[in-house]
């Protein structure tokens, strides 16, 4: 029988206790094998040859046999066994001697087990590949301590050399090269630099220092060039920026010593990079408008600040679809539209009802719509998340839109905004943002610009912490937050302060302005130029269920729209005004529940919660029912009635008032002469019913104060009995 072609090794991962392995290869005594045993989890070591503590069975079996361990091994042992046939013959044939076959195959089976051992040992060493002409004989250099060994200059051996030492580019093949530099100026300096290296920048500090990042070398024309893609200054090549997932925004060259950072902000924004951070002690200045359309953002710890009047801008838009062909009943999930196929499930729409006064007849501006996702379709037919909120049925003409908003994300963590007041509109824009994040950010602005952070048509955006500041003169649309047009936005604990407006919602006339709907400020802090004389939290007449919960206003609160709800606040008017004032009320309920005001002694005005004026009440044109709560107040000289609750203009719509606890602390209330005034002259409107259940407060200093009724349809009052009251 001849040898197998078996290899002249066997190699195992050993079970726990095992003692029997085979070898597969043939041998002529017990100690022509070696066997190496290597403990599971250590590095392999010639050293571990059994010479001893094993047994040999199959000596000369062409199929091998196996090898008997005196002690198991423990699991995951690696066990090799390999061929050790000595290079010497044991046969000498003699002339006219016997020439016996299985003398003969032995000894040639000695042969080729000896090869294939030699075989054995040449597939684990390294070689020429056979296509490599001209053969060299290799030698290795005499060993020297910590150095290396490399093809000598002629590659025709090897030779020692100190791998410590510096190394030209031009001793090292360039591909997948790593090279340190100071800076990127030093990188693009460099006459040896080579295609397809990569370059190390360490410098952090000015513009063109790279960033402290990784640059890739290319050929010229590769890329167009930008802030993170720059020319060599001599050779045909160019580096561009290594862009990982999170970078520093100072790798695109922005820098505390540049005078205008636009340029490589924006391609910092549009770069790709899912996150830029910045240094936090740093700010960078920028003297022109930075815009970036329909590119998500997520900053952190990036500081900027505007010169010469400049702007930022994080947009995206909306794209008509056509008017609404079917469907759009109030309370349904249907909206037709032409064509659906650029449309997918959770695609957010507008709907839009563009006709004049279709929200509020208030401004011809406050137009009906809404915000809704898109959850199902057929190719003329949306289905929509929520039920469809319009005032009433949108009407099926051309005056109805549908727009499929072309959003971006939005996320902002420990950033600062800063406008020098040279007029810019606002210190930052976001438009069409979705589920954005704005945490612990300060925007500020001053004096001619428009204000500090501008919301249009967003959904979904959560302001937490910061401070949202406009400081300056009491001029145009100087604003803390302005929203407008946006929906499900959620402010909380955050600092707000504003020449006018704190905080307010609004709109801008445009294609596709929907009322402003779940607007909510929690536990925040609002104040506003005592001077301004205007309101400080703010909703406008196209709002609706919205809120301020939980909040301390300096100043005056104006509420407005429809459905709107003032629960929990704290209110310390200014000098004059209403500090919880009704103007371009809409309709619904207005929930007025567990609010304070407290008048400091420079408080001038004369009613503390009322109506607005004329022009605004004769507007309102839905019947309303206004809830108040739980008021305490105080009262100072120049206060002569708590409530107006009329309507001091003709409108033919129902309302009524109930007042459930009602505390009044009399600083002095020496001017107080009328609890609820309820008195119409001219062409006001009386509400249709009023309600007024646990009055608390003592007449001990002063008698007259009363409720003034006036020929109500209703009328229901219930006073505590430590408390007093005259008719």
């Amino acid at each position: 029988m001849t040898i197998t072609v078996a290899p002249a090794r066997n190699e195992y991962t050993a079970n726990a206790a095992q003692t029997i392995f085979n070898y597969t290869f043939k041998i002529f005594a017990d100690t022509d094998l070696n066997v190496y045993i290597t403990p599971s989890g250590q590095d392999a070591n010639d050293s571990a040859d059994l010479t001893t503590a094993y047994t040999v069975t199959g000596l000369g079996d062409e199929d091998g046999g196996t090898i008997i361990l005196s002690v198991g091994t423990n699991a995951n042992d690696l066990v090799t066994i390999v061929s050790d046939v000595p290079s010497s013959r044991t046969i000498d044939y003699q002339n006219n001697g016997d020439f016996r076959p299985n003398v003969v195959n032995n000894d040639f089976d000695r042969v080729v087990s000896i090869v294939k051992k030699i075989e054995d040992t040449a597939n684990r060493t390294v070689l020429l590949q056979q296509s490599q002409q001209d053969p060299k004989p290799l030698t290795l250099p005499s060993p020297i301590a910590g150095f290396s060994v490399r093809w000598n200059g002629s590659e025709t051996g090897l030779e020692n050399y100190d791998a410590s030492s510096s190394i030209s580019n031009e001793e090292i093949a360039a591909d997948k090269v790593v090279i340190n530099y100071s800076t990127l100026l030093v990188a693009i300096n460099d006459a040896s630099l080579k295609l397809n290296q990569a370059c190390n920048i360490a410098g952090r500090n000015a513009k063109n220092d790279g960033g402290g990042a990784m640059w890739d070398v290319y050929p010229s024309g590769t890329f167009t060039l930008s802030s993170y893609v720059v020319a060599h200054d001599t050779l045909p090549l160019q580096l561009a920026l290594r862009r990982e997932a999170v970078m520093d925004i100072r790798a695109f060259g922005v820098a505390t010593s540049e005078p205008d950072n636009a340029t490589a902000v924006k391609d910092a924004l549009t770069s790709g990079v899912t996150k830029l951070f910045g240094d936090p002690s740093e700010t960078y200045l920028y003297t022109t408008d930075i815009t970036v359309n329909n590119t998500d953002i997520n900053m952190e710890d990036v500081n900027l600040t505007s010169v010469n009047g400049s702007e930022i801008s994080f947009m995206g838009n909306i794209a008509s679809l056509g008017q609404l062909t079917s469907g759009g009943e109030k309370g349904t999930r249907v909206v037709g539209i032409a064509d659906t196929s650029s449309l997918s499930e959770g695609d957010l729409i507008i709907v839009y009802n563009s006709i004049d006064f279709s929200f509020s007849k208030h401004r011809a501006s406050y137009t009906d719509g809404e915000f809704n996702r898109v959850t199902d379709k057929t190719v003329s037919t949306l289905i929509t998340e929520s039920l469809l909120k319009g005032v009433g049925d949108y009407p099926i003409a051309a005056t109805t839109i549908v727009y499929k908003v072309n959003p971006i994300m939005v996320n902002l963590t420990n950033c600062k905004f800063r406008s020098d007041g040279n007029g810019a509109l606002y210190a930052l824009t976001i438009a069409n943002g979705v589920l954005s994040n704005l945490n612990n950010c300060s925007i500020r602005a001053n004096d001619n610009d428009s204000g500090a952070l501008n919301l249009i048509k967003c959904y979904g955006v959560n302001i937490v912490g910061g401070d949202y500041f406009h400081e300056g003169v009491n001029v145009g649309l100087n604003y803390g937050i302005a929203i407008i047009n946006c929906e499900q936005v959620l402010i909380m604990n955050a600092d707000l302060y504003a020449t006018r407006h704190a905080v307010t919602t609004g709109d801008d006339a445009s294609a596709g302005s929907t009322p402003c709907r779940r607007i909510h400020t929690v536990k925040s802090k609002l104040g506003n130029n005592p001077n301004a004389l205007i309101f400080t939290a703010d909703f406008h007449g196209n709002t609706a269920d919205s809120s301020y919960e939980d909040c301390e206003i300096s100043g005056a609160a104006g509420l407005a729209g429809e459905n709107i709800t003032f629960t929990g606040n704290t209110v310390t008017p200014r000098a004059a005004g209403i500090p919880i004032q009704f103007h371009e009320l809409v309709g619904g309920d207005y929930k007025i529940y567990d609010n304070k005001v407290v008048l400091a002694d420079y408080f001038t005005g004369v009613k503390i919660v009322a109506h607005g004026s004329s022009a605004i009440s004769a507007n309102i044109d839905r019947s309303y029912h206004i809830d108040v709560k739980n008021l305490t107040t105080d009262v100072r000289g120049t206060v002569t009635e708590i409530m107006s609750a009329f309507c001091n203009a003709a409108t033919s719509v129902k309302s009524n008032w109930t007042i459930d606890g009602l505390s009044i602390n009399p600083i002095d209330d020496s001017g107080l002469t009328e609890i609820i005034n309820a008195t119409v002259t001219g062409t006001g409107i009386r509400p249709d019913y009023i309600s007024l259940e646990n009055l608390y407060y003592s007449l001990d200093t002063v008698t007259g104060a009363y409720l003034r009724v006036n020929s109500l349809v209703a009328f229901i009052i219930s006073v505590n009995p430590e408390s007093s009251i005259g008719l």
